[in-house]
């Protein structure tokens, strides 16, 4: 880890390249014959490519081989990670107990991207918690599978400002306890959209979302699999549980639902729950 860290003479930890980062602040993790075992803590600003990635760098050198660097935790979460941070191309496996990726303090403008995240033995794949004026967060071709808890949750609250969640081409799997889990309230306005995503026999409900706001609040389903989420934990097993209620602010909220080729079978207690409440108007629109 006393190398400099260049291209020449890499770091030999996640750890060591992310204290070395300067300039565009990017750090490459090539894939290794050992795995990275450690907990990583990455300040804000700061972008984690694995070479499970493949892209041309922003000096034109080409990067990745599409084999994913696998990171696994020792003490706490794998990763900790601040604010405008993004996380591409890794495995992330967790220490007993901890979670994969852990965004505390309400962590915003967030990627991950191309990532499989594997919590055996983990208490969740992914969370996101706190206070977050202006809430924004990507996922993109993320796995989540094998939590004891939730594979991942998003529990996040503000007093004003936005909050936006877009996941696509992800899946949760396995995992203990519910899916995906969001909770957000006390925003100006909520949005949250999934695309592409499925949910398949995790222990709870394979996806549940509660979004409050002052304002609007908009939720989009659009070719989405929920089914077979029976496990034995107590509590709720649907396939999909949906909560919206845009409460009275300066101007009456709407709060708008949209699903599209939505499956949700073979569930333990209903397939979809819905529930929508506005002190404006609710427009729900459901297809195929």
């Amino acid at each position: 880890d006393a190398n400099p860290g260049t291209w020449e003479e890499p770091k030999a930890t996640v750890t060591g390249g992310v204290g070395a980062v300067f300039g565009n602040r990017n750090v490459y993790v090539d894939s290794s014959t050992v795995n990275y075992t450690e907990s990583v803590t990455v300040p804000d600003n700061v972008r984690i490519y694995g070479s499970g990635t493949l892209f041309t760098t922003s000096t034109g050198r080409s990067f990745g081989s599409g084999i994913m660097p696998v990171v696994t935790g020792v003490a706490g979460p794998t990763f900790t990670i601040g604010s405008d941070v993004t996380l591409s191309g890794l495995e992330v496996r967790t220490a007993a107990g901890n979670d994969g990726i852990f965004a505390p303090n309400g962590a915003t403008r967030v990627t991950l991207d191309n990532l499989l995240v594997d919590a055996s033995g983990g208490q969740r794949g992914i969370r996101f918690e706190g206070q977050s004026e202006y809430f924004e967060a990507t996922l993109h071709d993320v796995t989540v599978m094998n939590a004891t808890g939730p594979g991942a949750s998003f529990y996040v609250y503000g007093a004003s400002g936005t909050f936006n969640l877009d996941i696509t081409d992800s899946d949760f799997l396995g995992n203990g306890g519910g899916g995906l889990e969001v909770m957000a309230f006390n925003y100006d306005e909520a949005a949250l959209t999934l695309s592409g995503v499925t949910a398949i026999a995790n222990g709870q409900t394979g996806i549940s979302a509660s979004l409050t706001a002052y304002g609007n609040v908009d939720i989009t389903l659009d070719t989405v699999t929920a089914s077979y989420n029976n496990g034995p934990a107590p509590g709720e097993k649907d396939g999909i549980s949906l909560y919206a209620w845009a409460y009275t602010g300066t101007a009456p909220g709407n709060v708008t639902l949209g699903m599209d080729a939505v499956n949700a079978t073979g569930n333990g207690t209903d397939g979809i729950q819905v529930y929508l409440r506005a002190h404006g108007n609710v427009m729900a629109t459901l297809h195929d």
